[in-house]
């Protein structure tokens, strides 16, 4: 299988005005299942309504397909048509194949009924040395560099940002060999319009793709659970190739839902230590798109009845009823994560871990991390244990973790204090005034008293003092069953050894 490179949503290049034609028939994708292979809107057209080459070069025809009325379409490289009176702009994005002459291949189109969409037809290229995509696609906002629509929710700062969602009712009928339907947005240094800043970061979420369309595995699986239910995984962060950093996710069901919560994608980000440029709030976002990224041999006719965005309680809509769901409310937390637990140490490290939290409503989306009350971690809703580096040894640490929701609230936390194995010393701190002794030649502190044997009054006063950090601290000396840490089994351990 050949892994394909995303490439960043940047168009250059000569501009083509004619389109290709489809053919009739079925195929069977690389998933196995078969898809109606499109007639061209020409075949139609020419077919039902008489539409000349000359007028579709205009980039005008009108025809029936599908029972939706086709009252405007383009076909030339880079084309555009207004949607939802203006708030959105359709892009017959030929990015990538119209680098190179070739046949045209790709057309845009706006329905009577509202509705809109895109149909491509494309072979064997050498578009690019990367084998980049095309992506038609309809935007809200802007693009850093080029391309607006006429809507006021954007652009926008991040820190300002409370709410982002999209409400989608689309067919996607791709098919063919390598393909995808994303969404896409962009941060910038400073506030557009274009050339009013550089791109810091490019975001895409893959919500459909085929088989041949693989990336390798996930930075993380199942990373965030939206307010809807999606399970969202962390696919790719690509830094090497780009000036700027691009995020990849995708969702786990590939399939288009009817909603998507982007809040959720950009707390998961907040969040994510690893992004050369963090996340700062005076960033502006520039606006979104959605649309098919395109490589060869692929053909279809995505049709977009609705493509929505509610930003913080406003609402940008496209298509046909312009209705947008909301997520369910959710302002219960979920419990507090608990028993928290030493699993292994080094003298730099330690491993915990912690009986499940649970969420009746949204689900546990994920576990943030505290060491000494700053955030360090975070770790997918299914994961219950992390390991804590860079500690020092002999040292203390009090560890707290957190659960948060789909919905972004968070529990109450659990809590334990830590240690890392002690290096230093032949001998233990004092523990109720004396300093315990090893009188087996094991290494192990047996004798609490210091009275040169072990007796009930050692057991007892090391049960009494089992949770000090004088005896938790040093599992080197206390450790008498042997799991790497010190805990109330070690007092029974003890206790049998009389």
């Amino acid at each position: 299988m050949t892994e394909r490179t995303t490439q960043p949503d940047r168009r250059t290049g000569p501009t083509n005005e004619s389109e290709s034609e489809s053919r009739n028939g079925s195929e069977t994708n690389p998933s196995g299942q078969r898809r109606r292979r499109h007639v061209s809107r020409r075949r139609v057209l020419e077919a039902t309504a008489g539409a000349s080459a000359s007028a579709l070069a205009l980039g005008v025809s009108v025809g029936e397909v599908a029972g939706q009325t086709v009252v405007e379409e383009r076909c030339g490289s880079n084309d555009r048509l207004a949607v939802g009176d203006g708030n959105g702009v359709l892009i017959n994005n030929d990015w990538s194949t119209s680098q190179v002459p070739q046949e045209p291949h790709m057309c845009v189109f706006r329905n009577d009924d509202g509705s809109y969409g895109w149909e491509w037809e494309r072979g064997e290229t050498d578009a690019c040395p990367e084998d980049c995509p095309d992506y038609p696609e309809v935007l809200i906002g802007a693009k850093p560099w080029s391309d607006s629509s006429r809507t006021h929710l954007f652009p926008t700062q991040l820190g300002a940002v409370g709410e982002l969602a999209v409400d989608l009712d689309i067919d996607n009928g791709a098919s063919g060999e390598e393909w995808n339907l994303a969404l896409e947005w962009w941060y910038t240094d400073s506030q557009p319009p274009i050339g009013g800043g550089d791109p810091t970061h490019e975001i895409m979420l893959v919500l459909e793709k085929s088989d041949s369309h693989s990336k390798g595995e996930s930075i993380e699986d199942g990373a965030i659970t939206d307010a809807y239910g999606n399970v969202i995984d962390h696919w790719e962060h690509v830094t090497d190739r780009l000036e700027w950093s691009f995020h990849i996710f995708k969702l786990a069901a590939n399939e288009v839902p009817s909603n998507v919560d982007l809040t959720s994608i950009l707390d998961y980000l907040d969040g994510y230590d690893d992004d050369p440029y963090g996340f700062p709030p005076e960033l502006w976002m520039t606006g979104i798109e959605i649309g098919n990224e395109t490589w060869d041999h692929s053909e279809g006719r995505t049709t977009v009845r609705d493509f929505d965005v509610r930003l913080d309680g406003e609402t940008a809509t496209t298509g046909v009823d312009g209705e947008f769901t909301e997520a369910p409310t959710d302002t219960t937390p979920p419990s507090a994560p608990s028993d928290l637990d030493v699993t292994d140490r080094t003298e730099t490290s330690v491993s915990i871990a912690w009986d499940a939290s649970s969420d009746d409503e949204t689900g546990v989306d994920r576990y943030a991390v505290f060491l000494e009350g700053d955030r360090i971690d975070r770790v997918a809703g299914g994961t219950t244990q992390v390991t804590i580096s860079d500690l020092s040894p002999d040292t203390s640490y009090e560890v707290a973790v957190t659960a948060v929701d789909g919905a972004g609230n968070e529990s109450d936390e659990g809590s334990i204090t830590v240690a890392p194995a002690g290096t230093g010393g032949d001998e233990p701190p004092a523990v109720d005034g004396t300093t315990p002794q090893d009188t087996t030649g094991d290494g192990l502190s047996n004798d609490l008293t210091g009275s040169g044997a072990t007796t009930t009054t050692d057991v007892n006063v090391f049960f009494e003092h089992v949770d000090d950090p004088a005896v938790t601290e040093y599992p080197k000396y206390y450790d008498f069953d042997g799991n790497g840490r010190v805990s109330v089994t070690d007092v029974v351990e003890l206790f049998e050894s009389l």
